[in-house]
């Protein structure tokens, strides 16, 4: 569900940036904010702040700690 998946989300962000992102499902401007930071630490040129294809490819492919 879309619920589900946004939780997934929250919970990378928090893994990612040693957060504590609320895991609540909502897409809120605070999970918003937290993604455009995400997309900037991947490389993205352009952070928007909303999880798309391309989002996930680099996250997937994001290493921590190297």
């Amino acid at each position: 569900s879309f619920k589900t998946q946004i939780k997934r989300i929250q919970k990378y962000c928090n893994w990612m940036m040693g957060l504590k992102l609320e895991v609540d499902g909502h897409y809120d401007p605070d999970t918003k904010k937290v993604v455009k930071t995400v997309q900037v630490i991947l490389g993205m040129k352009k952070p928007h702040g909303n999880w798309g294809p391309e989002t996930n490819k680099r996250a997937k492919e994001y290493r921590k700690g190297v």
